[in-house]
């Protein structure tokens, strides 16, 4: 117990003089936020810009609230193009990257893809004092238009598919009227001056369909 005593009043004393205390060599690099920002003359997304330097231990940043419809393009340039500086690119874990990249003889690197929610960057170099510039630009979100489930009648083909169900039906010794043989059941909306959406056509083509098949059936068993 004395021991324990003295050896803590010695610690606390090389504390209070100043003297460097010795850090775990297993302690975790520090992890940087970065800020997206708007620039003025940027019209699309957003951009992070960061000036440093490698250390004993890998840069450490990350960027959150990402969408995979956001495309990501990470720019990473030397300040000296003989020292070469290595970029990782992370996503759950930090020993587990998914894109590595070397500013090599080039002195820089430029590295795209999409991720949704947070990715890492790791930056180390072959020894310290290796400066770097790093740009982190994420793009605006990009919509694309969803394809209508409406068909004109003027791109109406007869055996097309309408919501999986195929617009022909067919019996085993007669073949039911096929929605082209119904059409005529919507023209008076289209000579009233509209110009016709033709969707409801194919679900009157399966109903006459089916009910000539019952029809035929019916016959067949009464004679």
């Amino acid at each position: 117990m004395k021991l324990r005593h003295n050896a803590a009043l010695a610690w606390l004393l090389l504390a209070l003089l100043g003297a460097p205390i010795a850090q775990s060599a297993d302690k975790p690099p520090q992890e940087k936020k970065l800020t997206l920002k708007k620039i003025g003359g940027l019209e699309n997304g957003r951009i992070a810009y960061v000036v440093g330097s490698t250390g004993p231990q890998e840069r450490r940043y990350y960027v959150s609230n990402v969408l995979v419809t956001q495309p990501v393009l990470v720019t990473l340039k030397a300040d000296d193009p003989d020292e070469e500086i290595q970029l990782r690119v992370t996503k759950t874990k930090w020993a587990q990257s998914e894109r590595e990249a070397s500013t090599g003889k080039a002195g820089r690197v430029q590295v795209a893809f999409r991720t949704q929610g947070e990715f890492g960057l790791a930056v180390s170099g072959a020894g310290p004092g290796k400066h770097y510039r790093m740009t982190v630009w994420v793009g605006d979100e990009i919509r694309r238009p969803m394809q209508s489930v409406v068909v004109p009648r003027s791109k109406w083909k007869p055996g097309a598919t309408l919501g999986g169900v195929v617009a022909e039906a067919k019996a085993g010794a007669a073949s039911a009227p096929k929605p082209a043989e119904v059409a005529p059941a919507s023209e008076p909306a289209e000579k009233s001056g509209g110009r016709g959406i033709w969707v409801g056509v194919g679900l009157l083509g399966v109903i006459a369909a089916l009910l000539a098949v019952l029809v035929l059936r019916k016959k067949e068993s009464g004679r």
